[in-house]
């Protein structure tokens, strides 16, 4: 809403009856201002950002440690399946008694060999549970991101963007808008 304006035509006795162009006015263009009132606009308070952050925060920290929790445990089934696998082929060469030429020739640098067909299963198998928790993360994140509201989308944007930090919510806060 404007505060103060210039003066029409109408208020200007000479212009209203000779028009434009006229001594006063030497154009036929009618200058015009107004002075507006700048209003601050509105903003979460700073308890509901606090509230909105450790959200947040909390989102990114959970699904980090469930990242962790499954690459951690993928690892520890890995180095399990490789022992029991090595544990095998100690009892192999116990039994077939090789013979210490053969084993000469075997302590020579060789390839490294393809891992056993549990372990590329269970590799796979792996991958495959990562992506699937990374999808599963994902569609919460966008869900979260859009039950935001406006203000709370302008909070997270300027908080991220002034740390120069991005996290996994504010990529999806991208790809909502």
């Amino acid at each position: 809403m404007p505060i103060k304006r210039w003066s029409t035509l109408e208020e200007d006795e000479l212009s209203s009856k000779v028009g434009l162009p006229n001594n006063n006015i030497p154009t036929d263009h009618l200058p015009i201002a107004a002075l507006f009132e700048r209003k601050p606009h509105p903003q979460l308070s700073e308890e509901a950002k606090e509230k909105l952050l450790s959200l947040l925060t909390n989102i990114e920290n959970r699904h980090a440690t469930e990242l962790n929790t499954q690459h951690e445990e993928a690892e520890r089934a890995r180095s399990k399946l490789e022992q029991d696998h090595l544990e095998k082929q100690r009892m192999v060469a116990a039994e077939s008694n090789e013979s210490s030429e053969e084993q000469q020739s075997t302590k020579k640098k060789k390839k490294k060999p393809q891992p056993p067909p549990e372990i590329i299963q269970h590799v796979r198998s792996s991958r495959q549970e990562l992506k699937e928790l990374k999808m599963k993360q994902k569609g919460e994140r966008d869900s979260f991101i859009s039950n935001l509201t406006i203000l709370e989308r302008m909070v997270v944007q300027h908080t991220f963007a002034r740390k120069g930090k991005v996290t996994s919510c504010t990529i999806g806060l991208r790809m909502v808008d």
